[in-house]
């Protein structure tokens, strides 16, 4: 298991029992997580005024056969930029990431996607902005900012769909996972806080047929045509890549003790620690760097009854 821990740092694995006479083979992974700026992630570019239908970075969907332009609201206006409201407005969203949002409109279809060939709705070539691929031993969580809530007229069962994609034949958009979000006034209780959403990808293993290929961005309007009407806003569209390094951890007696050893990986430092009660941890020496391979501590005077032990990882650079 990982936890998370101040700063970078992580923990590696979590607690070994020492018993008399005891080997513990422990199964742990050392996650390094990456953070990655999204393209225009918050929605700041192009500026408004007011509300606008270009947005950069991202490319629209494209419009479904039976939506009706000829009522006078045009696909290409289902979603856009808006202002945030100035503060002690009622309709002023107080976490907004800096001053913009999206609106998107909650008709099946409608939405925004962007990977490296994709083209913003203000451009006419793929700026290759977004340059990730699905490496394997890798995860990717996409987390997002949404609000539904009084005023935005959604009903409930309405849905938002987020997703982590990629191209097949290099047109296709296939989908990796995706986390669908039902409206509802307990989940949206007011309109003027976005609500965090996340979707994590499996970790990728070079069989998968995704392994290697760009990573795409979708927000997808995906309700029925029996709850049309009402709008999402969204802001602050963060992805985190996750390394998963994956260690064999090992407790093993030795004449003169324990032996805690570890498989390493070069660039990272380790700071092994023990506790008596997993609240306080003391240091066991000082951090190793070692170059790949095998790391290990010797444990001489073990607790004779109980002792937990883990091991912090913290890259270099």
């Amino acid at each position: 298991m990982s936890f998370r821990l101040p700063g970078r740092w992580r923990l590696v694995f979590g607690a070994a029992i020492i018993l008399a006479a005891l080997t513990e083979m422990i199964r742990a992974e050392t996650i390094i997580e990456t953070p990655v700026i999204v393209p225009n992630g918050s929605f700041e570019s192009p500026t408004t005024p007011y509300a606008a239908p270009s947005v950069d970075a991202w490319q629209k969907t494209p419009k479904p056969a039976d939506f009706d332009e000829s009522l006078g609201f045009p696909w290409v206006a289902e979603t856009g930029l808006f202002l945030n409201p100035p503060t002690g407005a009622a309709d002023h969203i107080v976490n907004c990431d800096l001053r913009q949002a999206l609106y998107l409109f909650s008709y099946p279809g409608v939405g925004l996607f962007q990977d490296y060939d994709s083209i913003g709705s203000t451009g006419t070539t793929p700026d290759h902005r977004l340059d990730v691929r699905f490496e394997p031993n890798h995860s990717y969580r996409l987390t997002v900012g949404v609000i539904g809530g009084p005023g935005s007229q959604l009903r409930d069962g309405t849905t938002l769909q987020l997703e982590l994609y990629y191209r097949e034949s290099g047109t296709n958009l296939v989908t990796v996972v995706s986390n669908v979000i039902s409206h509802s006034m307990d989940v949206f209780p007011d309109h003027v806080h976005f609500q965090d959403f996340t979707v994590e990808s499996p970790v990728v293993t070079v069989d998968d047929p995704w392994a290697g290929k760009h990573l795409g961005i979708r927000l997808l309007s995906t309700t029925t045509h029996d709850l049309l009407g009402g709008y999402w806003d969204l802001d602050n569209v963060r992805l985190t890549i996750r390394q998963h390094l994956g260690p064999t951890i090992a407790l093993s007696p030795t004449a003169n003790g324990y032996q805690l050893s570890w498989s390493a990986t070069s660039g990272c430092v380790y700071q092994p620690q023990t506790s008596k009660d997993l609240t306080l941890w003391s240091n066991l020496g000082p951090t190793l760097s070692p170059q790949g391979g095998i790391a290990e501590v010797l444990i001489s005077e073990p607790d004779p009854q109980r002792a937990f032990y883990r091991v912090l990882v913290l890259p270099k650079n």
